[in-house]
């Protein structure tokens, strides 16, 4: 019973995640730059944690990860789901 309740949260939380990801894309959009930094904010651990994997060098990995935001602001009208922001980011950090 318990791992059923396990996977229950689990799919809430992605769920909450989910939804809140996408708000953020929309706010973000409709009122410009303002309103994307709860997007880094939210995310510039994991977009940084990325960068360091692939660069190895502190300081190259936070230019990165600046980049990675920049490139992510202008491009946000092209994400497709915006409830797979996270891995969005992610990706474009990967391919940096």
């Amino acid at each position: 019973m318990k791992e059923i309740e396990k996977r229950t949260d689990d799919q809430t939380s992605i769920e909450v995640n989910a939804s809140i990801d996408t708000r953020l894309v929309e706010k973000a959009l409709h009122e410009g730059a303002d309103s994307f930094r709860p997007i880094v904010e939210r995310y510039k651990g994991a977009v940084f944690a990325v960068a360091l994997s692939r660069v190895r060098d502190f300081h190259l990995a936070e230019d990165v990860a600046q980049q990675v935001f920049l490139e992510a602001y202008q491009k946000l009208d092209c994400i497709k789901d915006p409830a797979r922001l996270g891995g969005w980011l992610r990706t474009i950090a990967a391919r940096r």
